[in-house]
């Protein structure tokens, strides 16, 4: 027992000691990190129990994984030099390769086996590839997702391939494809039966994107599915194509939806450095009745904004894509020395146009302007409208991206207004990825009023810049023209930019650099107030809460200014 005693140790020793170091060498970027991915020996690399015996093993993997790694990018006479040496308490496992010259596309066959409608339908899909290529078997791969995409988008269910040949050569590095795919009958949507207890039939019928009649589509059916699921009338909907039902090559659809509940009750609590504390109070009723309509409620109350707002919305025809909305609501407003009391009542059609969404509106506002030793009310019907566009790989934390928002309303004497003007107000933002762990964030903001005389301009329609989500190292809508007496009061114009790098060192961590620089003015030549700051940025559950420390290089603020805030950065 005692003599073992040694070797036990020794061999303990050994695991939890060894681990990989892993050199790839002689390819580009691309098959280097497929060749990564494929290697057992970078897979267990870090690996504490890896003895000896074990790292020989993976090591003596590695030629045959290299290869396999490289076939799919045409590669198949690859020289491969390897090397495993013991460092210390490390091993270093080095593979320099040689990959030789790609294979090339010889010859290429692609039939369509049916009637003559049937191949008119794939006659937009081409070969990705042509004799003389290098062979790339994602490209292959991808030809033949394609056609099959396209067989079950236009109805032909029973499509497969006869032949599906990559032959491959190596001695002569040519390679022969040919694919062959009968399509058989082609399918067409036939009744569709919809089950649920809350809506008319002809209302949820509106959601769908094809008829009885037309070429059957799995991706038109899952369409319908997301649409009703997205329109928060259904908890659960349940989209069936019965093919063993079809006749005459008609397919019905059985569609079953339940219900959400009728009544949604929200409370928050929340806080940031613009608005300081904030409770929200929201009623939604999803269905007022069996059109579909809806009505939502909502209250806040902060330090700088209380409003009270309720919704009432209309689908239209297409109850995805358009809507009829009306607005009645109070709101209470801060907006540097002044204070904004208003009525409103807005009627309101929402429209998707593609990526966009449009809003064509009407507002009628009964405003009171308080400013410090004088207030004033105006009565104005504003007729206007708003763009909207957001792309992005992730909404919660987005590495590629952008926003795209405008806003133009007006105001005329014509329409019983007793302030004239034109506003324009246009916001940008966009996100690029630098490397895996770095970002760019760069934000714009550009504002214009037109007056057409020199009546009073209503204190909500004017421009403020600073805060959380302007210039930060100042305070909340304290940069703006000031009156005779040095208060705040708005500016006629808008301009504010911000550019950010951000660095996340860990999984829900990251800290940030900035600076921004804008000003509200009335005079558009007035100089810009410019600040510099880093941040710190914690990915928690309910969004992305920022805490940015900011000041300002101009002489416009105080030294130092603490910005928390949470939410979307587009």
């Amino acid at each position: 027992m005692k003599r073992l005693l040694p070797l036990v140790l020794l061999v303990m020793a050994t695991a939890a000691q060894a681990d990989i170091r892993v050199a790839v060498s002689g390819v580009d970027e691309a098959l280097r990190e497929n060749v990564l991915a494929m290697l057992s020996v970078q897979e267990y690399r870090a690996r504490k129990d890896l003895t000896e015996a074990m790292v020989q093993r993976l090591h003596a993997r590695a030629p045959e994984e290299i290869r396999r790694a490289l076939m799919p990018f045409g590669y198949y006479d690859v020289e491969i030099e390897s090397s495993l040496l013991r460092e210390g308490n490390h091993w270093r496992a080095s593979y320099r390769i040689r990959p030789g010259r790609p294979v090339q596309i010889d010859n290429v066959n692609v039939v369509i086996d049916g009637d003559e409608q049937a191949r008119a339908a794939f006659a937009d899909i081409t070969p990705p590839f042509r004799r003389g290529d290098r062979l790339l078997h994602s490209q292959y791969e991808s030809l033949k997702s394609r056609l099959l995409a396209r067989a079950n988008a236009t109805g032909y269910l029973d499509a497969h391939f006869t032949t599906q040949r990559l032959a491959v050569n190596p001695a002569t590095r040519t390679a022969d494809i040919e694919l062959v795919l009968a399509t058989g009958e082609q399918y067409f949507f036939g009744d569709i039966d919809i089950t649920q207890q809350i809506l008319d039939d002809d209302f949820v019928r509106r959601f769908l994107p094809f008829e009885a009649g037309d070429p059957f589509d799995f991706d038109k059916l899952l369409d319908f599915q997301y649409a009703l699921t997205d329109s928060d009338y259904f908890a659960t909907v349940n989209v069936e194509p019965l093919r063993a039902q079809a006749e005459d090559q008609h397919v019905p659809v059985a569609i079953t939806a339940r219900e959400k509940k009728r009544s949604r009750y929200t409370a928050g609590l929340g806080y940031g450095t613009d608005t300081g504390p904030r409770i929200t109070i929201g009623f939604q009723r999803r269905y007022v009745n069996r059109r579909g309509h809806r009505l939502g409620m909502e209250t806040m109350i902060s330090d700088v904004e209380s409003s009270f707002a309720t919704r009432y919305i209309i689908p239209l025809k297409d109850p995805v894509r358009e809507n009829f909305q009306l607005f009645f609501g109070t709101v209470r407003q801060d907006l540097g020395d002044a204070e904004s009391r208003r009525l409103v009542l807005a009627p309101s059609r929402v429209r998707i146009l593609g990526d966009w969404e449009q809003t064509f509106y009407l507002r009628l506002e009964d405003e009171t302007s308080i400013l410090p030793g004088r207030e004033f009310e105006t009565l104005m019907l504003v007729p206007g409208g708003t763009w909207s566009k957001t792309r992005a790989d992730d909404l919660f934390y987005t590495r590629s991206g952008y926003r795209l928002f405008g806003d133009l309303r007006f105001s005329h004497d014509a329409l019983g207004a007793e302030s004239e003007f034109v506003r324009l107000h246009i916001i940008g933002k966009r996100i690029f990825p630098l490397g895996e762990r770095l970002r760019l964030l760069l934000r714009a903001e550009a504002g214009a009023i037109l007056l057409a005389d020199e009546t009073e301009m209503p204190v909500s329609q004017r421009f403020f810049a600073g805060g959380d989500q302007s210039v930060r190292g100042f305070d909340y809508n304290r940069l703006a023209t000031r009156d005779a007496d040095g208060n705040v009061v708005g500016g006629r114009y808008l301009a504010t930019g911000s550019a950010e790098i951000e660095y996340r060192f860990a999984e829900s961590w990251a800290m940030a650099a900035f600076s921004d620089t804008g000003n509200a003015m009335d005079d558009p030549d007035d100089k810009l107030e410019t600040s510099y700051g880093l941040g710190l940025r914690w990915l928690s559950p309910v969004g992305v809460l920022r805490f940015d420390v900011a000041a300002p290089i101009t002489g416009g603020g105080d030294s130092f200014r603490l910005h928390i805030s949470i939410g979307p950065d587009l």
